[in-house]
Formats: C-alpha cells, sequence, structure tokens
C-alpha cells in the first residue's frame, strides 16, 4: 500500500470506530499510527492499543461501541489488525505458509460469503443505526468483487484470534473445520441482477482427490 493510500484508509478507519467525543490531537495521532501500521504492513501493538483507547473509548467506560450485531471495543479492534497483520505476513512469506492451515482457509471462505449473506439481511437495520449507519451501505456487486481478496484476508485474521479462544462446537468456529478435517468447493457462481449467488459444496477431505 502506497503512503498516500494507507494516510487515506488510516483516515477511513478512524472516521469509521472514533468517537465524537475524543479530542481531535488524539485522532490524529492515532491517524499517524495507523497509515505508519498500513504502509509498512506491521503493527506496534503496545503504542496501537492506548491509542485505539482513547479515540474509541476516551472516558474509558468499557463499554461496547457501535449498533447490535456489529459492535467493537479497543481491544477488539487491536486483535484484529494484529491477526490480519500476521495473515498478510504468512502469505507473502513462502516459509511460512503452513502457518495458515487448509482448514483455516476453507473455514475463511465459508465464513465470509456467511457474513456476506448475513450483512445483506441486516443492512437495512444497521444502517438506521443515528451515529454508524453511514458506515453499512448496500452491498454493491463491483464492491463484492474488488475487495473479496482483502476481505477473506479479514476473516483469515478473525479465524486465527478464535483459535486462541475457548472452542465451539457451532460450524462458525474453525476449530469444527479442523476437527472434522473440513474442505469448501465452489460448485455454482451466477450474477443475479441483484447480486451474485454462489453455491459452497462442505466435505469431509477426500486424500484420494489429491
Amino acid at each position: 500500500m502506497s503512503a498516500k493510500d494507507s494516510t487515506r484508509s488510516a483516515r477511513q478507519a478512524v472516521k469509521m470506530f472514533g468517537s465524537h467525543e475524543s479530542l481531535p490531537e488524539d485522532k490524529s495521532d492515532l491517524c499517524r499510527i495507523l497509515g505508519e501500521m498500513f504502509y509498512s504492513g506491521k503493527p506496534d501493538v503496545e503504542e496501537l492499543l492506548p491509542a485505539l483507547t482513547r479515540v474509541i473509548d476516551p472516558f474509558e467506560k468499557g463499554e461496547a461501541r457501535g449498533p447490535i450485531g456489529a459492535q467493537f471495543t479497543p481491544e477488539l479492534i487491536g486483535e484484529w489488525f494484529n491477526n490480519v497483520y500476521l495473515a498478510a505476513t504468512c502469505l507473502r512469506e513462502p516459509k511460512r505458509y503452513g502457518e495458515i492451515p487448509d482448514y483455516l482457509f476453507h473455514w475463511a471462505r465459508f465464513a465470509y460469503l456467511q457474513g456476506q449473506l448475513s450483512y445483506g439481511l441486516e443492512q437495512p437495520q444497521l444502517s438506521q443505526d443515528r451515529e454508524f449507519g453511514r458506515f453499512f451501505p448496500v452491498l454493491e456487486l463491483n464492491d463484492m468483487v474488488m475487495h473479496s481478496c482483502e476481505h477473506l484476508l479479514n476473516f483469515l485474521g478473525i479465524g486465527r484470534n478464535l483459535l486462541k479462544r475457548e472452542r465451539d462446537e457451532d460450524m462458525e468456529h474453525p476449530f469444527v473445520w479442523r476437527d472434522r478435517n473440513l474442505e469448501t468447493q465452489i460448485t455454482q457462481t451466477e450474477i443475479l441482477a441483484d447480486g451474485i449467488s454462489i453455491t459452497l459444496m462442505i466435505r469431509p477431505v477426500d486424500h484420494r482427490r489429491r
């Protein structure tokens, strides 16, 4: 990412999750930290979390912000940034490919597509939120296509974070995909008038197919 794009992305991020009660100088400081992080591709977690807290939760109430179904905290945003960086690093360096196991990639693809479906259903309600509604636009096919790799990387980061927490037997948790040795295959893609239809098959890995 270029320095210009990094700065623009940092400003957009601060505008999205920053509290209107936070100080301008704290927002500027977070923009600087995020801009440097986006440009270098490496987060400074020790510097990032306090800066996120000053902007997201300036009075340190410890309360999650955002509409129901899309709430966040400084800690959650910080973990997300760090895990996305780690996932991106693993994909950039061939020696580290093994740090993203196959089951996690297949889980991320499933979670991303499931998330797009859920977002489409919840978007009308999310967009009504007074403070954050403008950040939940209607899904556009072009946006889905142009940013699919970026969104998949985000879910790889989320998946790595979930693996550090308590296991869950729900299909939406990567532990299940690991234990059941599951994989995905897109069997059909169809462009519709109002979007795109993707048929995803989930099945146990059959090493005879490889």
